[in-house]
């Protein structure tokens, strides 16, 4: 009797013993089969992740063909003001001519008429055949549109290949899963197998949640529109019209909220005719690009500018140093460095950096100087608007005055002594030779002294000379090739400023 209620009692256990394996068992099925589900749908999305970004790199090839475009637009930008230049110097020397013919004897008439004659071959040559300023910038359209296709390109090959990644992660976890599962088939019911079983159905459900979030939307591609917009903007910019410009640009970003590029450029036209208003508005659109994009060097210094203009110093200080440290060698960069030492009156550490500023430009070509020089006199009209302190404001941009005059007079940024040197300019235009005619009349000069004219258009040096003081300097009479406009022209001695003066030349 006892042996027939021991049989009993083992079988009802072997019963209560199988219900739960069976339970384990198919669970374990039903993970099994959504481990191999997610597995293989994930390897096949990031196939079809590959098979696109594939595309997408051949398509962005096309970069380099339209970098090429661009190198020969500049090179023919280049060839525009060489040959403007080469037509207005051809001008003046006919000018010259001529008034030497007047006076000339018959013996010296040949070889005047001669030389004449090659100047006048010379404006004919670079009359013709050249692009106009305005065909110049829109031929920029085509190419613009070409490379930021192919950049956009590349942005969603980077995209796809991302997701394609994310996919194989995704069936990876898969197969940790079954891993999972094939553990818990293994082990005996005393050893709790159930916790693998749980961890398995976590990973299978993180990765189906996973897989549909990464290929719910495909990677975002720019609209034709908001292309097209960009390119009219480009054009703007290149035709000097940053009004037309920001409103291309506006429009670009309304259709295309994520268009990095789009934004970048509007925010430089908002700085290209900058008050503490568009200085606003520039800063919102550089930080815009910052949440697309990761941070450049170009972008964090145009937005250590614009908060400098704007009374943003503490973060302009903040962008201006992560500027320097991606472009250390920018001097640019390190003319905002200075420029927002300046705004925060502090007046040893901006003239330190100024002085820094002077000599590393002092051994750049002397077209890279003048070219910085003519930034910082914009720089310094945009922070007279700003409201910046005058009296550090006027000594910190004077020492880059003087250093541009004194480079030009000495080969040195160091100006020298001018004593009690005093000098006076009259200018008028020759209409004919297209020349400005000046008399610089001196006194208190001593001999080694320097004499430097220099002729901005605006912020623009048009034109310069440097005269060497010697036993009877005065009066100078000489003449610089300008065009019709409205001019500041400043008179140096040994770099130290000794007058300025404003004229307009019109015909």
């Amino acid at each position: 009797m006892d042996a027939i209620e021991d049989a009993a009692h083992g079988l009802e256990g072997a019963r209560e013993a199988a219900a739960p394996m069976a339970v384990r068992r198919a669970a374990s099925v039903l993970i099994a089969v959504a481990a191999l589900l997610a597995a293989g749908a994930g390897y096949l999305a990031a196939r079809a992740n590959w098979e696109v970004a594939v595309e997408e790199r051949s398509r962005a090839l096309s970069t380099a063909a339209a970098q090429r475009e661009l190198h020969h637009l500049s090179l023919e930008a280049a060839e525009l003001t060489e040959s403007n230049t080469l037509s207005t110097e051809a001008l003046v020397r006919i000018g010259a001519v001529e008034d030497r013919l007047a006076a000339a004897g018959p013996a010296e008439r040949t070889g005047l008429r001669r030389r004449m004659g090659h100047w006048r071959t010379v404006a004919d040559r670079t009359s013709q055949g050249t692009l106009s300023p305005e065909s110049l910038a829109r031929g920029y359209g085509p190419v613009v549109a070409a490379q930021q296709e192919a950049a956009a390109h590349a942005h969603l090959a980077e995209e796809w290949t991302a997701r394609e990644n994310a996919n194989l992660g995704i069936a990876g976890l898969a197969a940790v899963a079954g891993l999972l599962v094939g553990t818990a088939l293994s082990m005996p019911a005393a050893r709790g197998p159930a916790r693998f079983l749980v961890i398995a159905g976590l990973v299978v459900a993180f990765g189906a949640t996973r897989l549909v979030y990464v290929n719910a939307d495909d990677p975002h591609g720019l609209p034709a529109e908001a292309l097209a917009a960009y390119v009219e903007g480009t054009v703007a910019q290149q035709l000097g019209d940053p009004a037309s410009a920001v409103e291309s640009f506006v429009k670009a970003v309304e259709i295309d909220s994520e268009y990095a590029a789009a934004w970048q450029s509007l925010g430089d036209s908002y700085l290209a005719d900058v008050d503490a208003r568009t200085a606003g508005w520039a800063t919102e659109a550089y930080e815009r690009v910052l949440e697309l994009e990761h941070p450049t060097g170009t972008v964090l210094n145009n937005l250590a500018y614009a908060g400098l203009l704007s009374g943003r110093t503490d973060a302009a200080a903040e962008h201006a140093a992560a500027a320097q440290e991606l472009l250390p060698g920018d001097l640019r960069v390190a003319a905002t460095v200075a420029e927002v030492l300046v705004a925060r009156g502090e007046r040893r550490a901006a003239l330190t950096a100024a002085d820094r500023l002077i000599a590393r430009v002092a051994e750049e070509s002397a077209s890279l100087r003048e070219e910085l020089f003519s930034a910082l006199r914009r720089d310094e009209l945009d922070l007279t608007a700003a409201g910046v302190q005058p009296a550090l404001r006027d000594e910190f941009f004077a020492r880059f005055r003087r250093a541009a005059a004194t480079l030009e007079a000495f080969g040195s940024p160091a100006p020298r002594d001018a004593g009690d040197a005093t000098v006076a300019v009259e200018t008028a235009y020759d209409r004919n030779s297209l020349r400005m005619t000046y008399a610089l009349t001196c006194d208190g000069v001593r001999p080694e002294d320097r004499i430097g004219i220099r002729v901005y258009a605006r912020t623009e040096l048009v034109a310069s000379a440097a005269y060497r003081v010697t036993k009877r300097p005065c009066p100078i009479r000489d003449a610089l090739p300008v065009d019709p406009g409205t001019y500041t022209i400043e008179v140096y001695v040994n770099g130290n400023r000794a007058g300025s003066m404003q004229e307009a030349f019109r015909f």
